[in-house]
């Protein structure tokens, strides 16, 4: 599978969506069609993405802007 790296970000977006019930978005289907992977495998990815932005700042739901 090829690296998320240039579209980490709008795929972590894509899925933040989903952790609250929602589907997933047209950036993360679109990207598991070019991709030719599925759309879990995206999304895994994309969260496990999100998870180390929220470490890496600190592991806080309320930060100061």
């Amino acid at each position: 599978m090829k690296s998320l790296i240039n579209s980490k970000q709008d795929i972590a977006h894509g899925c933040a969506g989903v952790a609250r019930g929602r589907t997933p978005n047209a950036t993360v289907r679109d990207y598991a069609a070019k991709e030719g992977i599925g759309v879990e495998v995206v999304m895994e990815e994309g969260m496990k993405a999100k998870a180390a932005e929220f470490k890496e700042q600190g592991s806080e739901i309320y930060t100061k802007a």
